[in-house]
């Protein structure tokens, strides 16, 4: 007799196998999934950093909310808020879409939610308010964005000042 496998034997092994990798990934498949999440997440801040960096050279200031809120171009309330960071930064071509504002998570999570839910615009990062001083945003150690919520669970992102993104230590309580 020759020394070796069978047909049988080989394919028994390679299925085996097959079945061990796939159970392997499924069980890794969310954490996979909430890395590949945060590295979009990151993107969109980096994105937001840079839109918000050249705003600032062009204008000599950050954004500036209108002080009262019936100046709002969209209306009211959330929509209203959202609608003023949107456009403001399209008008000019920035380089920020509507997409920009959402983390991944987030909209993964929204796709589960009601229609009514879904179509009222959210962003997952909320700007920081600064005053009209040049150097006030890059001056002060505070972050530009912070993310709504701990999307990936180990607590929500911040972009600071310098393009470092962190971890938020206030939502880790």
């Amino acid at each position: 007799s020759s020394a070796g496998f069978t047909l049988t034997e080989l394919l028994v092994s390679l299925t085996l196998v097959a079945l061990l990798a796939t159970l392997g990934l499924a069980f890794n498949w969310g954490k996979l999934r909430n890395k590949v999440e945060r590295a979009g997440c990151e993107s969109n801040l980096k994105t937001l950093y840079t839109g918000f960096s050249i705003y600032i050279t062009d204008h000599g200031e950050w954004p500036q909310l209108p002080e009262r809120q019936d100046q709002l171009d969209a209306g009211d309330g959330e929509e209203g808020y959202w609608q003023f960071w949107i456009t403001t930064m399209k008008k000019k071509d920035y380089g920020i879409s509507e997409n920009h504002w959402l983390c991944p998570t987030d909209r993964r999570e929204r796709a589960a939610q009601k229609k009514e839910e879904r179509d009222k615009f959210e962003g997952s990062y909320t700007p920081t308010e600064f005053d009209a001083g040049p150097d006030t945003p890059r001056a002060w150690r505070q972050p530009w964005f912070l993310e709504r919520a701990d999307y990936h669970g180990d607590g929500a992102l911040m972009m600071m000042p310098d393009g470092s993104i962190q971890v938020s230590p206030w939502s880790k309580f």
